[in-house]
């Protein structure tokens, strides 16, 4: 399983991508049953049944809150993390301490940075993204020359 779900409260991805992780994933969900289930003993399996055995996921999840879901999936070794909004993101310690975002040149308008650093460095912009249809004429043109 590597989905989203809903948690009581707010959601979280949940990344299980092969037998082992599945096996983690079932001890944390109190379901260990799950791991002779020969519905679900194989990746391959896994995806055949994917519909049913992500609605069981869910069912479970729902019951519990996220942070609570994220502790545990911690715990047990299985990776996982919030599914966050735009504005988390944005705020977001880790964004701030990449140097993710970052001013255009001319406008000051902020805008999500390049995500690769060359040398440790972070490509900043040089200009600014082009207005709306600015460049018609010249890609028109193209097409008939």
């Amino acid at each position: 399983p590597y989905k989203v779900y809903r948690a009581v409260d707010d959601y979280l991805v949940i990344a299980a991508g092969n037998d082992n992780l599945f096996g983690r994933l079932c001890d944390v969900l109190g379901v260990p049953e799950w791991k002779a289930d020969h519905r679900f003993a194989s990746n391959p399996e896994r995806v055949n049944n994917r519909k049913v055995l992500n609605e069981s996921i869910q069912d479970i999840i729902a019951q519990e809150s996220r942070d609570d879901w994220i502790r545990r999936l911690d715990e047990g070794g299985v990776p996982n993390t919030p599914l966050q909004s735009l504005d988390q993101v944005v705020e977001h310690p880790q964004t701030k301490a990449l140097g993710m975002l970052q001013k255009s040149p001319d406008s000051g308008m902020t805008l999500m940075g390049v995500p690769l650093s060359f040398n440790g460095t972070r490509p900043g912009y040089t200009q600014n993204p082009p207005q709306l249809g600015e460049h018609n004429r010249s890609v028109l043109k193209q097409d008939t020359d």
